[in-house]
């Protein structure tokens, strides 16, 4: 079967499985239909078909009884719906002060209606807001969780990646890195002797990011 690599329309229930996958092959490097029913708290029974239209849309590998992997495409619709989640979950609860559990229905209610320019918007918002020293909208950084880049990192330093500061070719190409929120990396090395390079450690590989792209990662430090 050829890889489908145009985005499909998707419904909001599909979306919500994709997100699922995700989570789940974050922790476990891959999702079993028990797994998805168990985070979602839905029968196995109901899981079952809405892995066969992700699979018939080519945003997921899937055999019944088999581990579910996702591919490509799933992979870069699945990092878009998290970073939108994450994105969405700061501004009510960090911006807004609305409660833990109320941000997270209130981003579960948007999420779905946000475009993709929105989307950027809203992170280019939420990136100004941080950076305002004299307005502390957001609490203090402690001194053993900062906020960086890629690129403000030390060697030897293991941080999350929080958002992809990037529209376009350069979005696509971090996600397709594996660089989604939540991810854990370290920096291996890196060289400022031009072209400056990051080598950085994602889910036991080793990948090189250029200073651009390394500038457009905003991580937590650990």
């Amino acid at each position: 079967m050829p890889e489908i690599t145009k985005k499909p329309e998707i419904s909001r229930s599909l979306e919500d499985y994709l997100a699922a996958i995700w989570q789940v092959i974050q922790e476990k490097r891959f999702a079993r239909v028990k797994d998805i029913a168990a985070l979602r708290d839905v029968k196995p029974g109901s899981v079952s078909p809405a892995m066969a239209k992700l699979a018939r849309l080519g945003l997921i590998v899937y055999e019944r009884r088999e581990f579910i992997l996702l591919t490509p495409l799933g992979a870069e619709i699945a990092g878009d719906l998290i970073r939108r989640q994450r994105l969405l979950k700061e501004f009510f609860k960090d911006i807004l002060k609305l409660p833990a559990t109320e941000s997270t229905e209130q981003a579960c209610a948007v999420e779905h209606c946000l475009t993709e320019e929105a989307t950027a918007r809203l992170e280019d918002l939420i990136l100004f807001i941080r950076s305002r020293s004299d307005k502390e909208i957001f609490e203090p950084a402690s001194s053993t969780q900062r906020e960086f880049t890629i690129a403000s990192m030390s060697p030897g330093q293991e941080a999350t990646v929080r958002l992809i500061h990037a529209q376009g070719d350069l979005h696509h190409q971090l996600i397709d890195m594996g660089l989604l929120p939540d991810s854990k990396i370290k920096l291996v090395s890196q060289t400022d002797a031009a072209p400056a390079s990051y080598l950085i450690a994602l889910q036991g590989f080793e990948i090189s990011l250029s200073a651009e792209q390394a500038a457009a990662v905003v991580v937590s430090i650990q």
